[in-house]
């Protein structure tokens, strides 16, 4: 049902990214208006797929149904954080930072 260009956009997109982004940026696919299941041309395997092929994360949100638009925004925020961080996770994160600052090694100490 889907033409053979349909991720055409997204591998330019992903091609510019490569060429003139920091190395380290953090990139989600997201497929947008979920709630329009009648309308959909690119079935959600086939996206995730898609997007595992290229290296990046995938999530389906629909402003309408309140769904998964905030927790697009934590999967990206939290991955920014972990590899600004350099940890396994946020809160081990959250825990280097305020031993650091505990022991008068931060910026403010």
């Amino acid at each position: 049902n889907k033409p053979p260009d349909t991720f055409q956009n997204v591998k330019s997109w992903l091609k510019q990214l490569e060429e003139y982004a920091v190395s380290n940026i953090v990139i989600m696919l997201v497929g947008n208006k979920r709630d329009l299941q009648h309308l959909r041309s690119i079935p959600t395997a086939d996206a995730q797929a898609y997007s595992e092929r290229a290296g990046i994360s995938f999530i389906e949100t629909s402003a309408l149904e309140h769904t998964n638009v905030n927790e697009a925004f934590r999967q990206v925020l939290t991955e920014i954080y972990h590899r600004a961080a350099g940890s396994s996770s946020p809160m081990e994160a959250v825990d280097k930072a305020q031993k650091v600052s505990s022991s008068g090694h931060g910026a403010n100490g």
